[in-house]
């Protein structure tokens, strides 16, 4: 359930060092190549001869190479063996994946250790649960669990995601629904400049309101929306500073996952 690395034959003989950091791997040999752990979840691959093929788990293998290239798989599914409430929870922690690199034709050339800091390896999951939006989710084994994964969707430029658990989930299988929020700056108003003896800043005042999707991991059917507007944003009678500032309000998370636990409930 770990990660598998094929390189070609016209790689030359490879070296391990796997002291290059939380997520990453590096390789020497005629073709130099480092395998580092992406934020989304993906596999970057530097510097990989072409041909090169990477895989997550039971998933089928994907080439990448040659140069720098991100391969389109997810530690998500390496990670199905790690408790949700460990995964979700609020513990920093590393967790050690199984990594195997070869050259083609040949055994195995080297065995070791991928370490994923627990704050990747969440947004890794998160990004795989947001494939609920495309349909079902699968997991290995299935179950019958009604806890729920809860995604947050940032809205910004960056699109980075996180998540947390609602329910109690000894395995993954026990994880049943999958909410999905995003949240929206639906209203905005200036409060105009504000000076000082040295400086001029304008304020803007938003409302950030959450959008949240709940859906059935199995199937893939929505079982429920809901907005949750955030309470009016008020302009300050003073700030500090020469520039440009956002100050406002946003929706409640605690009323958000209280909803989720009610829809939830067996």
């Amino acid at each position: 359930g770990g990660v598998a690395v094929t390189l070609p034959s016209a790689g030359g003989r490879v070296v391990p060092d796997l002291t290059a950091g939380p997520g990453r791997w590096a390789c020497r040999g005629a073709f130099p190549c480092a395998l580092a752990f992406q934020a989304d979840g993906s596999l970057r691959v530097s510097r990989a001869p072409a041909g090169t093929r990477v895989s997550v788990g039971e998933g089928a293998p994907v080439t990448v190479g040659p140069g720098d290239t991100s391969a389109p798989v997810s530690l998500a599914k390496a990670l199905a063996p790690v408790s949700p409430s460990r995964l979700f929870g609020g513990t920093d922690s590393l967790f050690e994946l199984p990594l195997s690199v070869r050259l083609e034709g040949q055994g195995k050339v080297v065995e070791g250790t991928l370490n994923v800091g627990q704050a990747d390896a969440r947004r890794a999951a998160a990004g795989y649960f947001l494939g609920i939006e495309r349909g079902p989710v699968a997991l290995s084994p299935e179950g019958s669990g009604r806890a729920t994964v809860v995604v947050f969707v940032d809205t910004t430029a960056t699109q980075s995601h996180s998540a947390s658990l609602v329910g109690a989930a000894p395995t993954a299988s026990a994880i049943g629904f999958v909410a999905v929020l995003r949240g929206e700056s639906t209203r905005a108003k200036d409060c105009g400049v504000y000076a000082s003896r040295t400086a001029s800043t304008r304020i803007r005042a938003t409302e950030v309101d959450g959008r949240v999707t709940l859906y059935d991991r199995r199937t893939g059917a929505v079982k429920g929306k809901q907005m949750f507007r955030a309470p009016p944003a008020s302009c300050p009678s003073r700030v500090q500073g020469a520039k440009t500032v956002a100050v406002g309000t946003s929706y409640d998370v605690n009323a958000v996952l209280a909803w989720v636990t009610k829809q939830t409930a067996g």
